[in-house]
């Protein structure tokens, strides 16, 4: 079994050197829409994209953070970013949000992997 980012696997797939049992985002690929997602076999537990986001120091007034935020997402909502994004396996639907939505996202996130590395006794040697 092997994962890896949908990009750097879909050659391989599409060659036929691999085959690609379900991707791990909570649904299909836009460059893989014959793969299902794992949500789609009955798995919905089995979940885990790549994301990033830009952080600020803490006490960055909340103007600049608002204008930072109004900037970044313009920026990657264009439209020559938003296909790279899909030309990547990113899901477009997905990208940019407010500061609030973005500091929920990640709290979800962590919260997520925390219950994960506790399940799983997982520890850094």
């Amino acid at each position: 079994m092997w994962f890896d980012y949908t990009p750097t696997c879909r050659p391989l797939i599409i060659a036929s050197k691999v085959k690609a049992l379900m991707t791990v985002g909570p649904k299909r690929s836009k460059i893989l829409p014959e793969v299902p997602s794992a949500a789609e076999l009955g798995m919905p537990a089995i979940e885990q994209m790549g994301w990033s986001v830009i952080f600020a120091p803490a006490g960055t007034p909340r103007e600049i953070v608002t204008r930072l935020n109004t900037e970044l997402v313009r920026i990657v909502r264009s439209p020559e970013i938003m296909q790279i994004i899909v030309d990547s396996g990113g899901d477009p639907d997905a990208v940019g949000g407010s500061p609030e939505e973005i500091a929920a996202f990640v709290k979800r996130e962590q919260e997520k992997l925390a219950g994960l590395i506790k399940a799983t006794g997982m520890r850094v040697e």
